[in-house]
């Protein structure tokens, strides 16, 4: 028999189709209020668990309480259920509210039952990495790195803790205290320089940013694997590169930071968050390493994130000159401004306690779901558009560039007979930069909380109105990349993903089987981004115009892959996608792969022989 819903404020029967609208509404309502209410209720309890003195208040940038697994809504004993349904919700975005935390979010919360598109699931993205934001440039604990000032709970507080002391100057935020790569990688084997517990030195200003060694280049101006970047006042662009405690925690405890104790190829390394194994009687998480006979813990549970930043040096009336007419002084209130100690690129001295303006920011977070992790990158607003009455960090004319950049200067490099690439600052010239890849404008839809639209360009407008008052509100997301099917993780078993070097031959006295090998070898490599990086969307454009400025179109000069973070990083998927593991590990002057200097002969030689020396019969 046909049912009949009738509705008393309408007064009219609903057919069939019409009632299961109205149902599914009703169903999505009650939802809502269970889940609110539940989330009232996970809010008091980690008040509560976080009563520990060492985790006064929050925990510190991606750290949890207990082992972080896989987050489902297909689990009915979880707070977040969602009844199995086949329609679209009405709002299936209603659970993404912007709010002013201090909290890192460990988990994305897409849908599960829901027929969304890639596309259309870009918004629970976005916000995880928004909501990642605003916990990383919360005001710092004074005491402990990588946690947030427990005394800062209501916006007006947020606000009046971010305001510039009279130099200019924000206070220390949460990620400015994380450990930096160059302290839990010391390149060297001596155990005396090996990495210090995590809070075991307190962070202070002035931070150090690319210092190098007396009579070196300061290679760490280069943007990864390029060239320096130079701005509008002629000053080159700073770098910085840092790690919080899981995963420094991780490196520093299972002596990562040494070749010898990584796992060895083809067995790809594995970052935190690892499988849950933790139990009562061990409390730890453990994997078992064969191949090296070793056992690796996690000591601090949650997700790794690693963070890279670009920083401009601020100029102030002080840095005035009426023989450098370039130099412009710059609006600090539209900054987040902090102290490093920097290096004079032309005289090797090191200027200290400069004031440094954030231009970029990386952030990379892995999940349990999303172990080729969730890749976010801000940007400064004026970096490519001029503020009223001033003038953009990169862009003094009025012309787009279709390469991206006007022009790439030479890099920094160490020769034989010295540093190279370092350019007075009167012979300098800026680079003047285009956004080749727009910030999306997709998808074209609202929700409640997101007035502006849910396209990363609406998501900016509504973050940016949440922050309104504070140098943050002057920051936007450019692009998140994702794994749209984690599953199909595999780094590539050859350790050029990308092919063979260039020019590499196959000896013409090798057998067919050994060219055949390899024709198949170079066709696995050429597809192995993305469809073994966990099919990633978006696929290429994935750019910071501060960090990958000449990557952005690259016109045959280079694969299409090195304009995405994770087609870049694919590089080193056999690191877990860790630059870091794979080039700053000890010693640096091999591959993974090679246990230790003496154990291979073949250290000096590529990991994986190309074509040209491959054994003959």
């Amino acid at each position: 028999m046909k049912s009949i819903i009738r509705l008393s404020a309408l007064n009219k029967p609903l057919n069939h189709g019409e009632s299961m609208i109205f149902l599914d509404r009703i169903f999505s309502l009650i939802s809502r209020r269970v889940v609110l209410a539940s989330a009232v209720l996970v809010t008091l309890s980690s008040s509560i668990l976080a009563a520990d003195p060492a985790y006064e208040g929050a925990l510190g940038a991606g750290v949890t309480l207990k082992p972080n697994t896989n987050y489902s809504v297909t689990n009915p004993n979880l707070p977040d259920y969602q009844a199995p349904h086949n329609t679209r919700v009405e709002d299936p975005y209603y659970l993404l509210k912007p709010e002013l935390s201090p909290s890192v979010p460990v988990q994305v919360k897409p849908h599960s039952r829901l027929v969304l598109s890639d596309i259309e699931d870009r918004p629970f993205f976005d916000y995880f990495g928004w909501q990642a934001f605003i916990g990383l440039v919360w005001p710092a604990d004074p005491q402990y790195r990588g946690k947030p000032n427990a005394t800062v709970k209501t916006a007006d507080d947020f606000v009046a803790a971010s305001r510039a002391d009279p130099s200019g100057a924000n206070p220390p935020i949460v990620w400015e205290t994380l450990q930096t790569f160059d302290a839990v990688f010391p390149g060297t084997d001596d155990p005396s320089k090996a990495p210090k517990a995590w809070n075991e030195i307190s962070y202070a200003r002035p931070f150090n940013l690319d210092l190098a060694s007396k009579g070196k280049a300061p290679t760490g101006l280069n943007e990864a694997f390029s060239s320096p970047l130079v701005d509008q006042n002629r000053q080159y662009v700073r770098y910085n590169l840092q790690l919080n405690e899981v995963m420094y925690e991780f490196v520093r405890q299972n002596k990562w930071y040494l070749k010898e104790n990584l796992p060895k190829a083809p067995t790809q390394a594995s970052l935190p968050p690892l499988p849950a194994t933790a139990t009562s009687a061990n409390p730890l998480v453990i994997l078992n390493q064969p191949q090296t006979n070793t056992t690796v813990l996690q000591p601090v549970n949650g997700n790794s994130i690693e963070l890279k930043s670009s920083w401009r040096v601020m100029i102030t009336e002080e840095d005035l000159d009426p023989s450098k007419s370039w130099r412009k002084v710059d609006d600090l209130s539209r900054y987040f401004v902090s102290r490093a100690n920097i290096l004079n690129a032309v005289t090797g001295e090191v200027e200290k306690n400069k004031l440094v303006g954030l231009v970029g920011l990386h952030i990379v977070a892995k999940t349990p779901q999303f172990t080729q992790g969730l890749w976010s990158t801000f940007e400064h607003v004026d970096n490519l558009v001029a503020p009223h009455g001033g003038r953009a960090s990169f862009k003094g004319e009025d012309k787009f560039w279709p390469q991206g950049f006007s022009y790439q200067p030479s890099s920094f490099q160490n020769t034989s007979t010295g540093p190279t690439g370092a350019v007075p600052e009167d012979a300098r010239k800026p680079v003047e930069v285009s956004r080749i890849y727009k910030i999306p404008e997709t998808p074209v839809a609202t929700s409640e909380h997101f007035p502006d639209g849910l396209s990363t360009v609406g998501m900016n407008k509504t973050y940016q109105k949440l922050l309104k008052g504070t140098v943050w509100e002057n920051y936007q997301l450019v692009v998140t990349q994702w794994p749209t099917d984690p599953t199909t993780f595999y780094a590539s078993p050859f350790y050029y993903p990308r092919g063979f070097p260039p020019g590499s031959k196959v000896d013409p006295e090798q057998p067919q089987a050994v060219k055949d090998a390899v024709t198949r070898a170079e066709q696995n490599a050429a597809a192995a981004y993305p469809r073994w990086a966990g099919l990633p969307i978006p696929q290429v454009g994935a750019l910071n115009s501060t960090m990958e400025t000449y990557f952005q179109n690259p016109d045959g000069t280079h694969p299409m892959e090195h304009t995405s973070c994770m087609g870049c990083h694919y590089g080193a998927s056999d690191m877990d996608f860790s630059w870091a593991l794979k080039l700053r590990s000890w010693p640096t002057d091999f591959d993974q792969g090679r246990v230790n200097s003496e154990d291979s002969k073949l250290a000096a030689e590529p990991a994986y022989p190309s074509p040209s020396n491959v054994p003959k019969n």
